[in-house]
């Protein structure tokens, strides 16, 4: 019966690491590696087993099982550790030790039982294994509905961008909890219910505004990024529209070019023939749209916006390569079309050294973007952030976030250097397998 007991506590701690891993790359983002996260999740409920031995429920417990949750979490999804530790503590706050807790009180209150705390402390049993279960299909349910509100994207730039914030609010619940779970495990009265009651109170009133917070956010980028959406797509229309004007009124006069020739090779002007043809060829061969990397998109930009800068007197030279792309179009859209939006800006206000180097390759399954450009304006920084230096602030720093976003999203790099002449900027992305 004792080896029984033991089994069900080893699946109910297995169970535990799984779902914390399956929070962790849920909330990451991460594929998920069914093989290692159930490994993982073996080697977390044998060690909590052993400490077990030891101890039932302790605070000490409770830190070696986030560290050892940390450690299986950065090997099985290749995460970071502050990442993982602020995620392992809120899973261990806000999500199990919650749910355990409210389980046991829950079920005191119903039987009348204040000291089931000291029984479920005390040794395997019978009423322990019972609560177990009972925890645990709390767990789930706080596990299910938390990865909602992941599938929402309301929670991972939370974790991404203020994991310190996060990981001093799971820090001071957990000593919370830790002190209400140890009053628990003695003796369980209508005063620490209520307190208990109080706690829970808090922690969701936290969940909502933190939900709702993001949800404005959302709603914001979303504004923001259709907003500049309109302005990349009207300067595109523009540069096409430019493009097809120009190949109207060369097809217009090309019935006129053809009577020339035809008046200069029938007059035997074979000279005169030969020299007007190649006067006429550069306007037609630039009417050409070029492959650059096999990606209709990228080359579509890549025209578009040569044509733009060429029309300013701007050299604007390519060297690529043919490629795979992990991302949508959309996104690459918003990265590209907005760094090119920003070099030909900045080249417009040179006097002399107009030029814009566009380099797209593929190395080792990685997608490489180094865009160069020549300015005569100052960069200013704040922190890690180039803040414009332009009166409208808002509209002009608004590209450059939204290409750091995405990069970010599409688990990519960004990096920018400049110095008093140049300004380079070199991003990269996983290719597609």
């Amino acid at each position: 019966m004792t080896f029984f007991y033991w089994l069900a506590e080893w699946l109910a701690s297995f169970f535990e690491g799984y779902l914390v891993l399956c929070f962790a790359a849920d909330l990451l983002e991460k594929k998920k590696r069914p093989g290692a996260m159930f490994l993982g999740g073996g080697v977390i409920a044998t060690i909590v087993i052993i400490m077990n031995q030891f101890s039932l429920y302790s605070p000490l417990n409770i830190v070696i099982s986030i560290f050892i949750n940390s450690a299986v979490g950065v090997y099985v999804l290749k995460s970071k550790w502050r990442i993982m530790i602020g995620l392992c503590l809120t899973f261990f706050t806000f999500l199990l030790n919650v749910g355990d807790l409210s389980v046991i009180l829950l079920i005191s209150l119903v039987i009348g039982d204040g000291s089931l705390g000291a029984v479920i402390s005390g040794g395997v049993s019978l009423t322990r294994l019972m609560v177990v279960i009972c925890a645990k299909l709390a767990l789930l349910l706080n596990y299910l509905l938390i990865r909602r509100l992941i599938r929402r994207h309301l929670l991972e730039p939370m974790f991404t961008q203020h994991w310190l914030l996060v990981l001093i609010v799971s820090l001071a619940g957990q000593l919370v909890t830790i002190y209400l779970g140890n009053l628990m495990m003695s003796n369980i009265t209508m005063i620490l219910a209520e307190r208990w009651i109080f706690v829970v109170v808090v922690i969701v009133v936290i969940i909502v505004a933190i939900i709702l917070h993001y949800k404005y956010r959302i709603v914001t980028e979303r504004k923001d990024n259709l907003e500049l959406l309109s302005q990349v797509q009207a300067a595109d229309f523009k540069a096409l529209r430019q493009i097809t004007e120009a190949e109207a009124r060369s097809a217009h006069d090309f019935k006129n070019h053809l009577n020339i020739i035809y008046k200069y090779l029938d007059e035997k002007e074979d000279r005169a023939a030969l020299d007007y043809v190649t006067a006429i060829m550069t306007p037609l061969q630039n009417m050409g749209q070029e492959i650059w990397t096999g990606n209709g998109i990228i080359d579509y930009i890549l025209n578009s916006k040569k044509a733009m800068a060429e029309a300013k007197g701007i050299v604007f030279s390519i060297d690529t390569g043919i490629m795979k792309l992990n991302i949508s179009d959309y996104e690459i859209n918003m990265i590209l079309a907005n760094i090119l939006d920003n070099a030909i800006e900045a080249s417009e206000q040179m006097t002399e050294d107009r030029r814009i180097e566009v380099c797209i390759h593929s190395v080792n399954a990685t997608l490489i973007i180094k865009v160069k450009n020549c300015h005569n304006h100052p960069i200013v920084k704040k922190g890690q952030k180039i803040i414009t230096t332009k009166s409208d602030r808002r509209r002009h720093g608004l590209g450059m976030e939204i290409v750091k976003r995405t990069v970010a999203k599409s688990d990519g790099f960004m990096q920018t250097q400049y110095d008093d002449h140049i300004f380079s900027v070199l991003i990269t992305l996983p290719e597609a397998p």
